[in-house]
């Protein structure tokens, strides 16, 4: 997973991440807004927290325009690094333009959170996407196929195209013998082996879509035709993704034990 870079896992599930919490951002944004709470919103200036905040901090507020210089009030042009960092932080995520009094952590984490862009699909076009970590991320999945999906959207199984790419794997080519080279696409759809799998739960999965409007879309990214509802989608999706469980486990056994697990086994 090195191409996946941690700003991808920390956004949220439908916009193509693993929605893992931001701690240092997360930290920050308690800080910042602590010392705007402080020096800004507090309506008892002759606390002593505030004077001593304001000596160092009036400075910072005038240069993003969140208060005006006082001729009376002692201030202090040499500011320490960890009150640096919080114009810093501010003009990162652009939050200039809000308010001191709208400065809680919570909100202004959501807000960081929501100008995360979708992350794109490859061959796909962006409105596509998002319906694409949305069934990635679909609350009707175990945590499991959950993961699985993502790495396959991702790129990110280690596949032997995968491992190869990074001197982990000697070849490229399918295990089971094809002369295909071994890629996500190929193990969840192309390979044989995926087929007649497929082919023996044909049953099941008619009996929510028909077996010819299952395209190598379906499997990898859980696209239906729209004339579908969406109970028929998620009811052969959640199929599809317990396949690809299955494959990844049979895949997985033959290269590290060389064990040959049969069709029949895996239904």
């Amino acid at each position: 997973m090195d191409r996946v870079k941690r700003t991808v896992m920390h956004k949220e599930h439908r916009k193509g991440g693993k929605a893992v919490p931001d701690i240092p951002t997360i930290l920050r944004a308690f800080f910042v807004c602590g010392c705007v709470r402080i020096t800004l919103t507090n309506e008892n200036k002759d606390h002593a927290a505030y004077r001593v905040f304001r000596f160092f901090l009036l400075p910072v507020w005038r240069r993003l325009g969140w208060d005006k210089w006082e001729n009376a009030t002692m201030f202090n042009w040499d500011l320490p690094w960890y009150y640096k960092e919080i114009e810093k932080f501010v003009v990162e995520f652009g939050l200039n333009c809000v308010t001191p009094s709208l400065w809680k952590p919570r909100k202004i984490h959501r807000l960081i959170r929501s100008r995360d862009t979708t992350d794109p699909v490859s061959d796909l076009p962006p409105a596509t996407a998002t319906r694409v970590w949305e069934n990635v991320s679909s609350p009707s999945q175990t945590n499991r196929h959950k993961d699985i999906a993502w790495m396959a959207v991702k790129g990110g199984l280690p596949v032997r195209s995968f491992m190869h790419s990074r001197g982990l794997c000697p070849h490229r080519e399918c295990p089971r013998g094809c002369p295909a080279e071994e890629t996500t696409y190929h193990l969840f759809w192309a390979c044989p082996f995926a087929q007649r799998l497929r082919r023996a739960l044909k049953q099941e999965m008619e009996a929510h879509i028909p077996y010819p409007n299952i395209t190598h879309h379906s499997v990898l990214y859980g696209l239906f035709p729209k004339t579908h509802s969406v109970e028929a989608i998620q009811g052969c999706w959640r199929i599809l993704c317990c396949v690809k469980d299955i494959l990844l486990y049979a895949r997985t056994r033959l290269v590290t034990n060389g064990e040959v697990v049969s069709r029949e086994a895996c239904r």
